[in-house]
């Protein structure tokens, strides 16, 4: 609690209107990742790295061009992605976080940046965020990120098929060395958009994951939100940005982020219109949500309401942000999943299947009998076609069914688990299944079954 209250202190930079589209343009830019790139049959080792800084400095100066295949030893993998891939690295974005320090300062014992040092240190490189899976190349992935140092702002974007992250799960207190492909992404952004924009967009599809050693330090994630605030006399209207540095692998720390950006913007009258985790609800209704970027669900007149961003190169940003949503998923013909008009898919179900495949993840790297891990998969799999079933109107319970399962089993599956805990998240699970049982009333069945693995 302590970290997360120290770093979140450090949270009030004012944007200037130019900043402000530089942040929406960047975030606008994850929606590259649904492009398709040409595949390399080739799988010869071309190079070996044993750090961030290694990675990006071969990057940065093209020394390793795209298709090559690569091996990065001895790196950790977090299920969260750089905000701005690459850029922690550079010489601009080093001279900004380093004069950032002119602005740092300490107040009743606590350290803390004010607003122009915090903005300083987002702009050179700091920002977390997490995606749901899903298809490049026609094959169901996860993003992620390998890293050095415990940082997933400053690691190796990455790109891994489902069926390696249903063996290993990303598992923060292993080390491995991970086999793949460096791919780079299309740059459909105009250089007016930001300074950062000189970076390539790249990632490494993963091919082979190898185990190696375990892990004693976590890794830290930066989640980021931006936000305008009605309060024009002390701000101007101009754009905020606020985040919090956690663990990865703490969901009550995620949470307690949660309730900080919130306390911070309601403080400052704001209105957030970015969110950073596309797996959970939290601001999923900001206009500029990764659930509406990644849904093509984006459209012009989320800027009414913000002076100085009606800029003709944003606009330009959300129409390519739209077509590749558009044209990934209306290529694949599921049709079924879409609304042509919107884009919008359905969201709860698509939400629902993400946080079940987490709860398999967690089940196969959990210390278990063979025969045990596969009842329980394979009761996962029935609740995710029950939860599936869920008629209109009750698609946010269906949904907290599963965020309650997800719970029950990360702690009943913990190394040392605490019973009174596993008491506590069982009965939460229980609840939540009863809630939908007059409709779904297998669910509950099911939900019970589950809960009978761990019984004391």
């Amino acid at each position: 609690m302590n970290e997360i209250i120290e770093n979140t202190l450090q949270v009030f930079p004012a944007l200037s209107s130019h900043n402000g589209i530089a942040f929406l343009a960047e975030h606008l830019q994850l929606a590259n990742v649904l492009t398709p790139t040409p595949k390399n049959t080739r799988k010869i080792k071309d190079k070996e790295f044993i750090s961030n800084e290694s990675f990006w400095d071969d990057v940065l100066n093209e020394k390793t061009r795209a298709l090559n295949w690569i091996v990065l030893n001895n790196f950790q993998i977090v299920d969260w992605y750089p905000r701005s891939p690459g850029v922690y690295h550079t010489d601009e974005a080093r001279s900004l976080r380093s004069d950032a320090e002119k602005y740092y300062r300490e107040e009743n014992g606590i350290y803390f940046y004010e607003p122009h040092g915090k903005r300083l240190m987002i702009n050179g490189g700091v920002g977390s965020v997490r995606f749901k899976s899903l298809k490049i190349d026609n094959e169901d992935c996860w993003l992620g990120t390998a890293t050095s140092d415990g940082y997933c702002h400053s690691g190796v974007p990455l790109v891994i098929p489902n069926r390696i992250v249903e063996v290993f799960g990303f598992d923060t207190t292993i080390k491995f060395n991970l086999y793949g492909q460096i791919r780079f992404l299309p740059d459909f952004f105009e250089k007016t958009f930001s300074h950062l924009s000189d970076v390539p967009q790249v990632y490494v599809f993963i091919e082979k994951l190898e185990k190696v050693s375990s892990a004693k330090n976590p890794v830290f994630i930066t989640p980021t939100v931006f936000f305008t605030s009605k309060l024009r006399e002390h701000y101007h209207n101009e754009g905020l940005v606020t985040y919090v540095r956690c663990q990865s692998s703490s969901r009550s720390a995620i949470n307690q982020a949660i309730h900080w950006l919130e306390d911070y913007t309601t403080k400052y009258d704001g209105d957030i219109i970015t969110n950073f985790d596309q797996q959970r609800s939290a601001f999923r209704n900001a206009p500029f949500s990764l659930q509406n970027l990644m849904e093509g669900n984006i459209h012009e007149d989320s800027l009414q309401n913000l002076r100085g961003y009606h800029d003709k190169d944003l606009l330009e940003a959300i129409k390519k942000a739209r077509e590749i949503n558009f044209s990934i998923y209306i290529s694949e013909a599921n049709m079924g999943d879409i609304n042509i008009s919107g884009g919008d898919f359905r969201g709860s179900i698509l939400n629902i299947n993400s946080t079940l495949t987490h709860v398999k993840q967690s089940i196969n790297s959990a210390d278990l009998e063979s025969r045990t891990k596969e009842a329980l998969l394979e009761l996962i799999d029935k609740l995710n076609k029950e939860l599936q079933k869920a008629p209109k109107g009750i698609e946010e319970d269906a949904d907290y069914v599963a965020e309650s399962a997800k719970s029950f089993v990360e702690t009943a599956t913990k190394e040392s688990p605490n019973p009174k805990m596993i008491e506590i998240k069982g009965e939460g699970l229980k609840k939540a299944a009863e809630n939908i049982a007059q409709i779904l009333p297998n669910v509950l069945n099911i939900a019970l079954q589950i809960l009978a693995f761990f019984k004391p």
